[in-house]
């Protein structure tokens, strides 16, 4: 069955209708993740081949002065890795500092070879061991407790087919920060058997021991349960205690801000007195019976809340058809589908003839039966653009809507879901808003939901959460007396697991727990597949759609697999995507949701845990120097590797299908990851149309660094670590610039320039003086004067990379950094992070001049440095250099370099000293941390 349809991916042309309106949404795809599939040893991205199996590993932690033995309970675990700051435990249940763990996998060898088994570490006491089916220790290594950060391999084993167990165990020092990874590789068997390079052990390849299953789904079942126990606000009303609050992810009840101005008074009371009935597994619970008081109860709830702002004006839902197709289509693609589940069938929402007919039943996670009668039409709309105005703690996120996709999704899912058939006649009754209110804060109603008019209310008293009995009260279907749920039989036992291990619970700052307990609360795994499980089923892939004419196959389509995304990126951009709608690939239908800050903010460093890397720091990366950026620019190339013909590069599109952008990919991705992905990239993403360049071992461009992979994986690296100052490579079909002009504000270009290297930034004034910038060796170089730049050698498909046509130069640094911590007796010569300087960026004031500001750390001092260097404004006078200091310092020297200089202080203390050579010097010394001063040179 084809999933393209017969006209455009981008569905029906939008039209400018503001006044329709729309429904609820949902959750979309992440950005990336990426890992090896289904063939044991050979792949590990998907579920195991076989459904008997168990994936993960079997986990047993023990706190210091405990023995650790066969009785031990185990748990479960998607991976042998971890990091943990100091404070953090491994799980929940143990202390953090000084545990022991030890996890153990079986795996099926289905190719036999040569296998090395690694454990890198730190932080701690580490060792692996590999045993054949007869307990037989076929391979070990330790790393001792005072080791640094650094891996231990095994030796070689040569393997058969056949199971292996491999156990890893782990003592932390004290509560030092830790970390723990299992690998693994093996060895290159000819043509036909490529091996594989090292890396982290795949979920795929691992099975849970026979002997610990029952164990490792018990503490699955209690996990999904504190899972459900947040969703269900339990929490709201049973307080945990400080150790278990944290072990618990909350999901706020909505806001009632003015209801009565949104929800039909009608829809309401229905909802009051039977909510499981509308919406079976809600969060809202049944609070009231069928007598006669009860129903004069809720009634009066109704009256107060519709006094907030209500009764609500009847309102026209938009009906022309234009509004409709374009609703049903961006319901249908956007990702409202994936928790909401379809409206219509296939053909008819994506337009394709050759897709179903008839309307799937896909999984719902919030059924849409009663919206067009709860929602006035506008207030339904302005949710879907800002859910988090009414509801900032909950589960349904912006899908960053414009108003006019807000409108007609809203004006679909009303009329698909039937609208009320009589105008709204409702008044409201004084002396029942009293009795309301007082009935709110009695049933209990006000310990879920904030009332932002009318003044606090009293919340009800209920049992703390860890006194609670299990298979009581809320969870025994029979009391009618407590908040009543319709739970499946599974929900109902995994509560009543989770509460039995709330009374467990002693450290609730462990990130790998949490990172779980996330993406069930957040239902990532709709969308997503994560360690075997979830991920869209065949009717819901239909779904997936893209917005451009190319073909892009499931790779560009599907939501992406996140299994040891952590690993893959880096955790800035997790952010920049759980948080600030970053996207990598925008040609995707689907879209990654934005949840509410407190739900995600740690995510991206909890996930980075659960892969046993550091969440702020990568390995180290070679670094970019000129005439390695030079090499992997000529990879990149047409006379490369060609990775232009695919993928995006800046602002230029590629020849061919648009792959993710390389100007973004060091922001992107971890070079750990790029390391071992780029070598066999179908392993790790099976389907993928990216090339095996390196699969015989050898690099297929031979006259760079003779083929070898390593070096040439190093130089593609510094080359897209440069980002948006890398210059473009050979072959890319662009419109050159040729001579850049500066007009009436000054112009910063990032570019290859001969005295400020592959990371230069030029930087034009209209007054015809210009400046380069060394980002890399964070100083200003030079200065000249005349034209600005010749951009062509920057631009079109050139011979060179150094952007020329500058005019006379007039000043040029010294050798070395601009400053020094201290007072040197000598002038320094390294620059750059090799002399502990880092460059942080630049910022633009309103004139478009940029202030830049590097960093310099040296022993237990540092300084931030924001410079402004702009044309000197006295007679004669070439450049001004403005400067602020701030930090731990005492002294700071400064180099301004030849030339006569005029300094100006504003804050601190100046002091000329004249060393030897000629040169002069300023020494700086601030006052209360800060100094900040500005000279002109006169060449």
């Amino acid at each position: 069955m084809s999933c393209t349809p017969a006209r455009s991916q981008a569905g029906p042309r939008h039209r400018s209708r503001r006044w329709a309106y729309a429904a609820a949404l949902v959750l979309s795809p992440l950005v990336a993740g990426a890992q090896p599939a289904p063939k044991s040893e050979a792949k590990a991205d998907a579920k195991p081949a076989s459904a008997e199996l168990f994936p993960g590993w079997a986990l047993a932690v023990v706190g210091p002065g405990v023995k650790m033995d066969k009785d031990t309970p185990r748990q479960w675990a998607a991976s042998a890795a971890f990091s943990l700051l100091p404070g953090e435990s491994l799980v929940p249940t143990v202390p953090a500092s000084g545990f022991s763990a030890a996890f153990s996998t079986e795996i099926t060898i289905e190719t036999p070879g040569t296998y090395t088994f690694g454990v890198e570490s730190e932080g701690g006491a580490a060792s692996i061991s590999v045993s054949d089916s007869a307990a037989k220790e076929l391979g070990s290594v330790s790393r001792p407790a005072v080791a640094p950060a650094g891996a231990g391999f095994t030796k070689a084993l040569a393997l058969k087919a056949g199971k292996v167990m491999v156990t890893a165990r782990f003592t932390r020092n004290a509560d030092r920060a830790a970390r723990l990874r299992v690998l693994w590789s093996r060895e290159r068997a000819g043509v036909d058997d490529p091996g594989f390079f090292t890396e982290p052990m795949p979920i795929g390849a691992c099975s849970v021991p026979t002997f610990a299953r029952p164990q490792a789904k018990a503490s699955r079942e209690a996990l999904h349960g504190r899972s459900k126990i947040g969703e269900l606000g339990c929490i709201s009303c049973h307080a945990p205690n400080e150790q278990a609050r944290g072990a618990i992810t909350p999901v706020a009840a909505p806001i009632l801000n003015n209801p009565g101005e949104h929800f039909d008074p009608r829809w309401m009371r229905t909802w009051i007195l039977k909510p499981q009935e509308m919406k079976p597994g809600s969060a809202m619970p049944a609070l009231f019976g069928e007598s006669e008081q009860e129903i004069e109860e809720a009634d009066a709830i109704v009256h107060y809340l519709v006094s907030m702002g209500g009764p609500v004006k009847f309102e026209p839902v938009a009906n022309e058809r234009t509004i409709m197709d374009d609703g049903r289509y961006s319901y249908h693609v956007m990702g409202c589908v994936m928790c909401h589940g379809a409206l219509d069938a296939p053909d008819k929402a994506l337009y394709d003839d050759s897709l179903p007919k008839t309307t799937p039943k896909l999984p719902t996670i919030n059924s849409l039966a009663h919206v067009g009668k709860k929602w006035r039409a506008a207030a339904l709309s302005e949710f879907l653009k800002n859910p988090r105005d009414l509801h900032p703690g909950g589960r349904m996120p912006s899908m960053e809507l414009s108003t006019e996709q807000a409108d007609v999704i809203t004006a679909y899912v009303m009329r698909k879901t039937g609208l009320s058939d009589k105008a709204i006649d409702f008044k409201i009754d004084p002396a029942k808003v009293e009795a309301g209110r007082a009935a709110f804060a009695s049933r209990g109603c006000a310990s879920c939901h904030q009332v932002t008019t009318g003044g606090s209310l009293a919340t009800r008293a209920a049992k703390p959460l860890a006194d609670l009995t299990p298979g009581t009260g809320c969870m025994d279907p029979g009391d009618a007396k407590t908040p009543r749920y319709t739970l499946a039989d599974a929900d109902r036992a995994a509560i009543n697991a989770g509460l039995v291990e709330v009374k467990k619970i002693i450290n609730a700052k462990a990130p790998i727990d949490a990172a779980h307990r996330a993406f069930k609360v957040l239902n990532c795994t709709s969308c997503h597949m994560r360690d075997g499980e979830g991920g869209p089923n065949a009717e819901q892939r239909l779904f997936f759609r893209i917005t451009t004419e190319a073909e892009l196959g499931d790779e560009g389509r599907l939501a992406p697999n996140l299994t040891n995304v952590g690993f893959k990126l880096t955790s800035p951009w997790l952010r920049k995507v759980l948080m600030n709608a970053g996207r990598a690939r925008p040609y995707m239908g689907t879209r990654m949701p934005q949840y509410a800050p407190e739900l995600v903010r740690d995510l991206p460093q909890h996930l980075a845990s659960c892969d046993g890397v550091w969440a702020e720091r990568d390995r180290e990366e070679p670094k970019p120097t000129d005439e390695i950026a030079q090499a992997g620019r000529r990879l990149m190339g047409e006379k490369g590797l060609n990775c232009i013909s695919c993928h995006v590069f800046g602002r230029f599109p590629p020849a061919g299908t648009p792959g993710p952008n390389i100007t973004d990919f060091a922001e992107r991705i971890r070079y750990d990851w790029w390391n071992v992905y780029v070598r066999d990239p179908v392993r790790w993403k099976p389907g993928t149309r990216m090339p095996q360049f390196y699969i015989t071992g050898k690099g297929q461009v031979t006259d760079v660094f003779g083929g070898d992979p390593q070096q040439q994986i190093d130089a593609l690296w510094a080359y897209m670590s440069l980002s948006s100052f890398a210059p473009p490579p050979d072959g890319l079909q662009v419109k050159g610039g040729d001579m850049l002009k500066v007009t009436d504000r000054p112009v910063v270009f990032r570019v290859f320039l001969a005295d400020a290297g592959s990371r230069g930034i030029a930087v034009g004034y209209p007054q015809q003086t210009h400046f380069a910038f060394d980002a890399t060796a964070v100083r200003l170089v030079s200065a000249w004067k005349g034209e600005f730049l010749d951009t062509s050698a920057a631009w079109k498909n050139r011979g060179g990379m150094i952007a020329g046509g500058r005019g006379n130069t007039e000043w040029k640094a010294p050798n070395g950094p601009a400053f020094a911590l201290g007072t040197p007796t000598s002038w320094p010569t390294a620059t750059g992070t090799e002399a502990g300087h880092h460059f942080k960026g630049y910022t633009l004031d309103t004139s478009g001049t940029p202030t830049f500001e590097y960093e310099i750390k040296s022993g237990t001092s540092s300084l931030t440095v924001f410079e402004r260097f702009v044309p000197a404004t006295k007679p004669g006078a070439l450049l001004r250099r403005e400067f602020v200091l701030k930090g731990s310092f005492d002294t700071a020297t400064f180099n301004p370099g030849p030339g006569k200089c005029d300094d100006e202080l504003a804050k601190g203390e100046l002091k000329w000293l004249d060393p030897k050579n000629n040169e002069r010097w300023l020494q700086i010394t601030p006052a209360n941390g800060e100094a900040s001063f500005s000279i002109e040179v006169t060449p």
